[in-house]
């Protein structure tokens, strides 16, 4: 399964002990937050020690899902293939380490989905839109579908 799915970055969680530690990092190097990110950062839980996750990334088509799946199949196949879902950490986490993505690249973060303040759940996404590298987040129902293309980063199967 690992070489399926290569480790493709290391993180080291718990190197910031609040989401506002997280917040102030983030936009200290730059990088923007949107609004419902920002929302959704203050309710993730940080790590206590500094623990490194090794992370791999797929897309729903290398999944398994050549037309389209929903997040909940998308889950089920990562755990299926060894891999894990992310702690909420992974994604302000990943974001102050990938400084080099493509213009207008995207990589969802496969984690438990957290409640805005609208009540829809949401999950963590990295993007780099023209010049600016952002946090972002977005709709991450269980039913809701995926086309082929979204890249989601998952924990590396071992």
């Amino acid at each position: 399964m690992s070489s399926k799915f290569p480790v493709r970055w290391t993180v080291t969680l718990g190197l910031h002990k609040t989401p506002k530690a997280y917040e102030q990092a983030l936009e200290s190097a730059g990088f923007k937050i949107k609004d419902c990110a920002r929302d959704i950062l203050q309710k993730v839980t940080c790590s206590k020690e500094q623990v490194e996750v090794n992370l791999a990334s797929a897309t729903v088509a290398e999944l398994g899902f050549p037309k389209s799946a929903s997040t909940a199949d998308l889950y089920a196949a990562i755990l299926a293939q060894g891999g894990q879902l992310c702690s909420a950490e992974v994604g302000p986490a990943l974001r102050l380490i990938l400084k080099d993505l493509s213009k207008n690249e995207w990589l969802w973060i496969a984690m438990e989905a957290i409640s805005g303040s609208s009540g829809v759940l949401c999950a963590f996404h990295i993007v780099r839109g023209g010049d600016s590298l952002w946090l972002s987040s977005d709709d991450s129902r269980p039913n809701l579908r995926w086309h082929s293309g979204p890249r989601f980063v998952f924990i590396a199967p071992a």
